[in-house]
């Protein structure tokens, strides 16, 4: 209070400025100084100085004049790299500043190496960040693949029941017919009467295991317009279930000379085409073997128990009917397009601008896929010819067919 009586924080003698402002309430209270041991200072010999230098440590002692005074304002310097800073204290004295800078190379190091590490951080994050979104990626993926394969695994586990249940019926019934030929060739010697009992025996047996192992479908054949004839059958247009199939008639005489090898190629031809399932191979949906009587004492002609009747029963009938041959009907896929055969002869191939040679190429693949699937199965075809390739109306681009073999 400057020893004023009244305790006023400002001395007497000096009522206003500069000892009081009362807007900002500063007070001057005085001046204060110190004295410094310049020339050590200025001759580096300053135990402070000399420690730094011990240390590997650069210095640089410099005097700022805020009133724009010229002159050298480094007084001092020491080290190998005084002019490089890392740290920087600055005192503010009335009309200049003193700054000492110091330069700390093991710092300067480890900002570098600090900043290379935030370098380094950096990428690895990204690529952290990019494996992550691969893996996410990945996992996204392989779920997707895992749902398709469940249901591929599913559709395949249904096919393959299918398939066993089919194979296991078409086994049964060569089984059957095994049993027959070696009973019948036991008894070569018998006479004609007892040939045909055993062919009919053979054929009910066969229709007897057929019959056990899946219901009656004869019924749910139609027949319709006749498609094609040969030597060995008739074709037919017809119904089966609803669906457009192809009937094809086999007619086995009761007698006729090597009976038996025939009658064993239409039910290998049944059994083999009914299990092979392929997009190139004319599917067999169903086949049935029936014994077609007629009366031994009226003949063809009778009215009474009706001209060669076709039987689905194995049994005798009212009128004295005997079996004179057996009617194989194979239902098979409906191939709209007729035959390759025809196909060639209405010049399928041929366009404006002379052969389609890709529509020739994708029929040869369909072929050449077809056959690939009868000899993965060990089975051969024996008769591949242009009449035995029929052609189904397909939506796809190119010749607008697909072959199969039949």
């Amino acid at each position: 209070s400057w020893g004023h009586p009244d305790n006023i924080t400002h001395p007497t003698s000096c009522p206003g400025a500069p000892c009081y402002n009362p807007e900002t309430r500063e007070k001057y209270w005085g001046s204060a100084g110190a004295l410094v041991n310049a020339g050590s200072i200025l001759a580096g010999k300053s135990v402070h100085l000399e420690r730094l230098i011990s240390d590997d440590l650069s210095y640089k002692l410099e005097l700022t004049r805020p009133d724009g005074t010229t002159g050298d304002s480094t007084f001092v310097t020491g080290g190998s790299n005084p002019d490089k800073v890392t740290t920087k204290v600055t005192v503010a004295l009335p009309g200049n500043s003193w700054a000492l800078s110091v330069y700390n190379p093991r710092q300067e190091q480890v900002i570098k190496l600090r900043n290379g590490l935030l370098a380094m951080v950096v990428v690895v994050a990204f690529i952290l960040s990019g494996l992550l979104l691969l893996l996410l990626l990945s996992s996204t993926r392989a779920n997707f693949l895992l749902q398709e394969q469940l249901v591929t695994n599913k559709l395949l586990q249904e096919e393959k029941v299918s398939r066993e249940a089919l194979l296991g019926r078409q086994f049964d019934l060569i089984a059957c017919f095994d049993q027959s030929t070696r009973r019948i060739k036991t008894r070569r010697g018998s006479n004609f009467s007892d040939r045909q009992q055993n062919t009919l025996d053979r054929i009910a047996t066969a229709r007897a295991a057929i019959s056990d192992m899946a219901p009656n479908q004869d019924e749910d054949i139609s027949v319709q317009e006749l498609l094609a004839e040969g030597s060995f059958g008739k074709v037919y247009r017809g119904k089966w279930r609803g669906t457009d199939v192809a009937v094809k008639i086999i007619m086995l005489p009761g007698n006729m000379s090597g009976r038996e090898k025939r009658e064993k190629m239409v039910v290998w031809e049944a059994a083999i085409s009914s299990s092979l399932i392929h997009p190139n191979v004319c599917q067999t949906y169903h086949y049935r073997i029936k014994p077609v009587k007629e009366s031994a004492k009226q003949g063809l002609e009778t009215d009474k128990c009706g001209s060669a009747m076709v039987s689905s029963d194995l049994g005798g009938s009212s009128c004295t009917d005997e079996v004179h041959s057996y009617e194989v009907q194979l239902v098979l896929e409906y191939c709209d397009r007729s035959s390759l055969r025809d196909a060639l002869d209405a010049g399928l191939f041929l366009t404006p601008d002379g052969v389609n040679y890709a529509a020739q190429l994708e029929c040869a693949m369909d072929v050449a896929k077809a056959m690939l699937h009868l000899h993965c199965n060990n089975v051969l075809h024996l008769d591949l010819k242009t009449r035995n390739i029929l052609l189904a109306s397909s939506g796809a681009e190119g010749k607008g067919v697909t072959c199969k073999v039949s």
